[in-house]
């Protein structure tokens, strides 16, 4: 399992700095994250929306001279990610990679710095203009219901 996830991970990597070589001559084109669907459930009734507050989980990673290193995980802290989907508290990238999503899908997506933390970074744990990677599952989708934030 630990090498299918480092082959994945590699791949989502290159397939990311190919896709930036190629868009290098649009000066215009806003960043975008890369999704890789992991899993995606059999019925999918209602996909997420902006105004929506999500209950997930992730795995994040950062990637360091094309290393990935663990950063952060609310499965190991035990406890949910709540947000609302849109909401400018989080990263733009946690935005891009949790829209239209369907309940109990799984993703992984790439998150390029400028919707992440961008020049700035987190000392001591993001160098500034890194690229992020998170596997995420959305647990629950609730509409109209309070947001609770948990990332330090």
């Amino acid at each position: 399992m630990k090498i299918a996830s480092r082959y994945f991970r590699f791949t989502c990597i290159a397939c990311f700095f190919i896709n930036s070589i190629f868009c290098l001559s649009k000066e215009d084109d806003a960043p975008e994250i890369s999704i890789q669907s992991q899993h995606i459930p059999s019925v999918c009734d209602s996909k997420t929306r902006d105004g929506d507050i999500l209950i997930s989980h992730y795995q994040g990673f950062v990637i360091i001279d094309d290393q990935t290193r663990f950063i952060d995980s609310s499965y190991e802290r035990g406890i949910t990610f709540n947000f609302r989907l849109g909401s400018e508290r989080v990263m733009q990238g946690f935005n891009q990679g949790f829209n239209n999503m369907c309940l109990g899908e799984k993703r992984q997506i790439l998150i390029p710095p400028e919707l992440a933390y961008g020049e700035g970074g987190i000392p001591h744990t993001i160098p500034p203009n890194s690229n992020l990677i998170f596997d995420i599952e959305l647990v629950e989708i609730n509409p109209h219901e309070t947001e609770t934030y948990f990332i330090d």
